[in-house]
Formats: C-alpha cells, structure tokens, sequence
C-alpha cells in the first residue's frame, strides 16, 4: 500500500501539479511569443486530460494486477492528449520557426514543449510490460524523470522570466549574449546528463536480464556513465550561474538607470 500511494503521489506531482502549470504557460506564451493565435482551443483542452499512471512504474512490483492492468491502459490512453497538444504546438508554431534564431525566450519555449513531448513518448512506451522489465529499477527512469522536471518544466520557467522581467522592469532589455550562453550551456548540459542516465539504464537492464553476470561488474561498468552525467550537471550548474547573474544584472542595471534619472530630475 505504501509503495501504491506513493507512486500515485509522485506521478500526479507531474501530472496534476506540473504538468498542467505548464500546459497553461504554453498556451498563454505561445501565441504572444510566436505572434500566431492559438491554433485550436478544443485541442488545448484535451491536452489538459490528465489519467492516473503511476502504477505503471510498478510492474511486476508491489500491488495487484488489476491495478497495473488499468494504469497500463490509462497511460497508452494518455497518448490521445499528448498527440493532441503536440499538433495544437506545430500548428501554432507554423510559420514562425525562423523567429527561433533571434527570440531566445520563444527558442526556450519550444525546446520547453519538445522536451515535454518526448516525456510523453517515453512515459507511453515505458508503460509496456516487456520494455519496464528492461529498464525497471534502473538509471533510465532517473533520466526520464530529469526530462520532465530539469528539461521541459525548467525550460518553460526560464521563457516566463525572460518574457515577464522586461516587462516588470519598465521595459529594461536583457543582455542578449548572457541569455544565450545559459540556453546553450544549459541544453548542452541537460542532454549529456539525460543521455547518460539512458544508456546507463539500458546497460543496467541488459545486464541483469542477459544473468550470470556479477552486480558489481554492473556497477564497475556505470562509471563512464556517471563522469559524463556530472559534466552535464557542471554545464547545467554552469547555465543557471549565468541565469542568475543575468537576472541580477538587470535589475541591478534597471535600479541604477532609474537612481540616475531621479538625480537629473533632483
């Protein structure tokens, strides 16, 4: 019972609380940051449909059958809202792509909602019996977890703080050379630590479905995994040093603008 509420609080933290956060700044962002209307209303609704899946991080674990046989099917049903926001966002998004090079909160965005869909794509697929017995209990969960929360949800943070904080500030621009050393840093830095944490999980689970082999040659063989998952998180931590000094600059930059500007008027 334990293990059962606890997963149902884990995932509806994603779905119920993250999730549909998110899919609410999207659809408020998009269309002012794309200049594009949002495409469908209907289908931002039905991107909104939440089910319970949790217990699909628990085949053949703790709980009954039946309850792992009505979350698998929820989490395959789960397939209909997530095709429905993704093709909402690519018909939002038609003919605006170019504005991706110069609009760095729209480029967070987008790299926000592909994040996301990924997420669903993996969340879909690890609801399959034979593919959860091959990466369950192992670093591949870890990586599709950091993919909702470290990638799309933060990615989605740092666009509503670029886009709200001019408008905070009286309409102070923010350096655009800063705001792309943390994208690109910080994206750079995401993936290495998620496709780290995958290709672990995948050795993981081959190893200990193949039999025979010892756990701690299992162990011994995340090593080079591991180094590269703490340079991702030095490039991330790298990324979100420069956010931080971004943010305070112009701030700092907007208070000493506006202490002038009473001085000339004293």
């Amino acid at each position: 019972n334990d293990a059962i509420l606890n997963y149902f609080y884990v995932h509806n933290l994603f779905n119920a609380w993250f999730t549909t956060g998110f899919l609410g700044l999207t659809f408020y962002l998009l269309p002012r940051l794309s200049g594009n209307p949002l495409w469908s209303y209907r289908l931002a609704v039905w991107g909104f449909l939440s089910v319970w899946t949790g217990q699909h991080h628990l085949l053949y674990g703790p709980g009954p059958d039946w309850l792992e046989l009505v979350s698998v099917s929820f989490s395959i049903l789960a397939a209909i809202p997530n095709i429905a926001f993704t093709y909402n966002f690519f018909k939002t998004m038609q003919g605006a792509w170019y504005k991706l090079a110069a609009d760095v909160p729209l480029r967070l965005l987008a790299t926000a909602c592909g994040f996301y869909i990924l997420t669903c794509v993996q969340g879909v697929s690890q609801s399959f019996r034979n593919f959860s017995a091959l990466i369950h209990f192992t670093n591949w969960v870890i990586g599709h977890s950091h993919l909702a929360l470290l990638a799309a949800f933060s990615f989605m943070a740092f666009a509503l703080v670029y886009h709200m904080l001019p408008r905070m500030l009286g309409g102070r621009e923010i350096p655009r050379r800063l705001m792309e050393w943390h994208y690109w840093l910080t994206l750079a830095g995401i993936v290495t630590f998620m496709v780290s944490l995958w290709a672990a999980g995948l050795v993981q689970g081959q190893n200990w479905a193949t039999g025979g082999i010892p756990f701690i040659e299992t162990v011994m063989a995340m090593k080079p995994y591991m180094f590269l998952r703490l340079a991702g998180g030095l490039a991330m931590g790298a990324g979100m040093a420069v956010f931080i000094f971004t943010v305070l600059r112009t701030i700092r930059s907007q208070t000493a603008g506006s202490g002038r500007l009473q001085a000339r008027a004293a």
